[in-house]
């Protein structure tokens, strides 16, 4: 054997050239094609290698040999086990690609970075907050509604789950002059009411300690209760364990986000679902992509309908045997039976547990029902997919047939992502189906820009089906420096415009997540197709609550105290305040 690089015969399992110093690996490895492409080897420099006239070879250059091709192979060997670790297998490249497109997540939105709205909605539900609804009628051509310019309503609410505390003012005015103000009030147990247009009197209503027998001695109350065989301390108990749920989230039934928690902890259904597809790499097609024409790598993706059954069945299976949902569904039952026998509509004979058995048991049978038409009617799904270097979902489009009633149906669709700041901000989607006969296709385009002055969004949907023609365009465009807002909605059926909503306005106070206030220009409802237009004015507003919340001023009435009397007597009050503020609508 002899060394492929000096050409000096080599000694019987040599793995270094003794004369030249390069890894030859041993006389196996050299005979075997594939053990010389495994092991990469490069012959040194002449310099390196350079052996003096005497024949005499330089042991430095030996070593430095030596070096080089344990460098060279500790290079390779990093590069292979970087190519290893960041090679992902193509049905977990597709997986991830569409989770990444479809997942929800608000990174990269306008409404999130310039206004912060899951930080608004963590708000309304843990802290104090104030919000607000103004609108007045500017004009209108619809008949019989000509007089009501300049009227409208004024809607004010504050709460605070800390103090369990809360308010609410709605006010209503017809031509600059208040009919009604109806202000709410709940905070220590007491629930008041007021219109001071109707009655100097605050109505309380006191639920807290005592309720039972308040309820048992008020004159009006009281034997209403005893005509019903309603018991007012177990009403008055039910009253409580009602108020204390609705400000204990912990005790609240039906938490969603827990719920999908568990079903994606335990629930294996999508994980076999994932492991059932069928995900080979296919030919590159190119895509335009920010203006630039881009290679992207093609898919060829199989979804067998037993895959998609199996899905429903084993997802459906958990939320029909989620213990916890059960507990939830038997509560509210047992409420619901508790507040029936308290009322006096009688005991029902089938308890609590015996119904919820039922009502799973009739649900379960609803969903095999469902699943057996499923099954005979899907077919195989055939997809191609299209990914980009970074992984990014760039288009799919994808075929399979429906049956029904013994008739097939052709159904196709493509849809291909252009982009943007988040993953549906661009894109055109169709789908199209042929059956009975009869052709149906659906169209949807949306183009959208944000360069954090301007945001735009445009949506335009278009169903035709047997020659006729239906859809709906969306526009909306945001200017971050003045505030202006513009958004506009069009429903269309057979190319003309039938309802058409905007919006004009002026977001001229926003602190993001946490406080934020719009002037409402116009908000137009217009029916084109008959001349109808209709336009309000006003504000909106969102903030965390500055001041205290207060109870309604005045004296105060107590509905459970006060006699048949004073019913009658605050009766012909509200009457004759009444006749003159709404004369005009008898």
């Amino acid at each position: 054997m002899k060394c492929p690089f000096c050409k000096k015969t080599l000694p019987d399992d040599s793995r270094f050239c003794p004369s030249c110093g390069t890894w030859v690996g041993n006389g196996a490895e050299l005979s075997d094609k594939s053990g010389l492409d495994a092991v990469p080897y490069y012959p040194i420099t002449q310099a390196s290698s350079h052996i003096p006239e005497g024949g005499k070879k330089r042991g430095k250059g030996k070593w430095i040999a030596i070096g080089g091709s344990i460098l060279a192979i500790a290079l390779c060997g990093v590069a292979a086990g970087a190519v290893i670790l960041n090679a992902k297998d193509p049905k977990e490249r597709v997986i991830a690609a569409f989770e990444q497109a479809f997942s929800g997540d608000k990174k990269g939105l306008p409404s999130e970075e310039l206004f912060g709205w899951s930080q608004f909605e963590e708000l309304i539900k843990n802290q104090d907050v104030e919000q607000g609804l103004e609108l007045y009628l500017r004009e209108s051509t619809i008949y019989g509604t000509e007089e009501l310019a300049g009227s409208g309503f004024q809607i004010q609410a504050k709460s605070s789950p800390s103090n369990r505390t809360a308010a609410a003012d709605f006010r209503v005015n017809y031509s600059g002059m208040d009919l009604a103000d109806i202000q709410l009030y709940y905070g220590d147990k007491r629930l008041m009411a007021s219109v001071p247009q109707l009655s100097p009197y605050v109505f309380l209503l006191d639920l807290g300690n005592g309720l039972g027998s308040r309820m048992t001695h008020s004159p009006i109350i009281g034997p209403l209760l005893d005509d019903y065989g309603v018991d007012a301390d177990e009403l008055a108990d039910y009253v409580d364990e009602s108020l204390e749920e609705a400000y204990d989230t912990k005790k609240r039934p039906f938490n969603i986000e827990k719920l999908l928690a568990r079903y994606q902890e335990v629930c294996k259904a999508k994980e076999r679902f994932k492991e059932a597809l069928i995900v080979e790499k296919a030919e590159k097609r190119p895509f335009t992509i920010n203006k630039k024409e881009v290679k992207c790598q093609g898919y060829h993706t199989v979804v067998s309908k037993e895959a998609m059954i199996d899905f429903l069945e084993e997802s459906s299976d958990f939320f029909l045997e989620d213990e916890v949902l059960k507990e939830d569904f038997l509560k509210t039952l047992e409420r619901t039976a508790k507040l029936n026998q308290i009322m006096g509509n009688g005991i029902s004979s089938t308890s609590p547990q015996i119904a919820i058995k039922k009502i799973y048991a009739d649900a379960q049978e609803t969903v095999d029902d469902l699943i057996k038409i499923l099954d005979d009617s899907l077919d195989d799904v055939e997809m191609m997919i299209y990914l980009d270097k970074k992984g990014n979902l760039v288009a799919f489009s994808g075929t399979t047939n429906i049956y029904a009633d013994g008739e097939e149906a052709e159904m196709e669709f493509e849809a291909e992502l252009k982009s943007g700041n988040y993953p549906l901000q661009n894109l055109e989607a169709t789908l199209g189906m042929t059956a009975y006969g009869e052709r149906i296709t659906i169209n949807l385009e949306r183009q959208g820009s944000f360069d954090k002055k301007t945001v735009t969004d445009e949506i335009s949907l278009d169903v035709r089906f047997m020659g006729e023609s239906a859809g709906a365009d969306y526009k909306m465009s945001y200017e971050t420096e003045d505030g202006e807002l513009s958004a506009h909605l069009a429903v269309k059926a057979q190319r003309l415009t039938l309802l058409s909503l905007s919006l004009e306005g002026t977001i001229d106070e926003l602190e993001k997540g946490t406080s934020i206030h719009m002037e409402i220009d116009e908000l137009g409802i217009d029916s084109p197709f008959n001349g109808q237009h209709m336009a309000f004015r006003g504000e909106a507003y969102l903030k965390r609550l500055e001041d205290e919340i207060e109870e309604p001023s005045g004296s105060l009435f107590d509905v459970l105290e006060a006699s048949e009397a004073d019913w009658e007597e605050l009766s012909e009050e509200i009457q004759q305040k009444a006749e003159p503020l709404f004369g005009d609508f008898y």
